[in-house]
């Protein structure tokens, strides 16, 4: 065998080596691709079956995938400039909330309503706990003490006030900002 002969045979090698690095990086890329899209339309379908809440941080699907924190990723994807401006639109357009607090108010105030729903009233009391988990009296009692201690000039977005629009959101419900206001009008009858 001559040098060349050998010489093109190791290029060969080398040429198929590459061709498979390649094919397995472009195979990766795209399981990549098609997870996170099944991941959007699971979140998508949540959004749909949930009456436009979010799953919480912890939620997991019936088939054990890890919704909530895929939500939470991609909220520290984007916060670092990692996430695609068409990922982002995507989102968007479920009505993906990038900040964690919103979601958290969001949950708990679509609580508020299934409450009322069932209930007839926002009238909750401080040890109710949904058939969740979730403790929908000590959150009510938190919206009213956040509401008498901080002036409405000091509202703030990051879950330290209650903002304007969130105490509109709980007034078109009838929130009940002093529990006795129930009471009240329950002896006026």
């Amino acid at each position: 065998m001559r040098n060349t002969d050998i010489q093109n045979e190791l290029n060969s090698i080398k040429d198929q080596k590459y061709a498979k690095m390649a094919d397995s990086r472009l195979l990766y890329a795209e399981q990549s691709y098609n997870k996170w899209y099944t991941m959007y339309e699971l979140a998508k379908q949540y959004r749909i079956d949930h009456n436009g809440s979010a799953p919480t941080e912890d939620y997991i699907t019936k088939d054990g995938i890890t919704l909530g924190k895929w939500e939470g990723t991609q909220r520290e994807f984007r916060k670092s400039n990692e996430l695609s401006q068409d990922r982002i639109d995507l989102l968007d357009a479920i009505n993906f909330s990038w900040n964690v607090f919103d979601v958290r108010w969001d949950n708990a105030y679509n609580e508020l309503k299934n409450y009322k729903k069932k209930y007839k009233n926002v009238d909750v009391s401080i040890s109710y706990t949904t058939d969740n988990g979730f403790k929908l009296g000590e959150w009510c009692f938190r919206q009213r003490k956040l509401v008498r201690k901080i002036p409405p000039s000091h509202t703030k977005r990051n879950g330290k006030a209650l903002s304007a629009h969130r105490k509109k959101l709980l007034n078109d419900i009838g929130f009940v900002w002093t529990p006795s206001q129930s009471k009240k009008k329950l002896k006026k009858k």
